[in-house]
């Protein structure tokens, strides 16, 4: 997807150029190497850093907060949704900036529309992850967890309070115990 992005936005740069519509000279002109590595060496770094971070984030959590959990919850939670959508988008900046490091190298010049690519998907790694961890780091606060606890008690309270029928009685063991 990172490479169909990079090629769409070369396309895209070239198709403004040649339609010659104005105001949009410094995305439609070719960037030389010297001019564009510092930036995306420095992207790529940061969002290869961030994803690291993020991984090892998970990894600490789910090691820590979720050890006596069984595996399979255990996957859940490091394949949450969430996380799989911020990892894709990091992925697509990392992708993005190798191969403009890659043909800067080779002396290829990018347009600039691919720098505005590349730029807008680290700002967007860089935005992702902190809304992400945030809920990450919430994991470990004690009295967030503990948010959903008196609605689940009132809730296995009055299961376990309401009169016994034939149909009712295996549940209200199960709620006399969790209450």
């Amino acid at each position: 997807m990172g490479v169909c992005l990079f090629l769409i936005a070369e396309l895209f740069g070239w198709l403004l150029a040649m339609s010659r519509v104005g105001g949009f000279e410094y995305v439609t002109a070719t960037v030389p190497s010297s001019d564009f590595n510092p930036f995306v060496a420095t992207s790529v770094a940061a969002v290869a850093t961030f994803l690291g971070l993020f991984y090892t984030t998970v990894g600490v959590v789910a090691s820590t907060a979720y050890r006596a959990v069984p595996s399979d919850i255990r996957f859940l939670f490091v394949e949450e949704r969430t996380g799989q959508i911020y990892t894709k988008g990091a992925v697509h900046a990392l992708i993005v900036g190798i191969i403009l490091l890659v043909s800067g190298a080779l002396g290829y010049a990018p347009r600039g529309l691919v720098l505005v690519l590349l730029a807008l998907l680290t700002i967007n790694a860089v935005l992702r992850l902190m809304i992400l961890g945030g809920s990450l780091f919430s994991f470990f606060d004690p009295s967030m967890l503990s948010i959903p606890l008196p609605a689940q008690f009132k809730d296995a309270v009055r299961l376990a309070s309401e009169p016994r029928t034939r149909l009712n009685e295996a549940s209200q063991q199960t709620e006399r115990a969790k209450a």
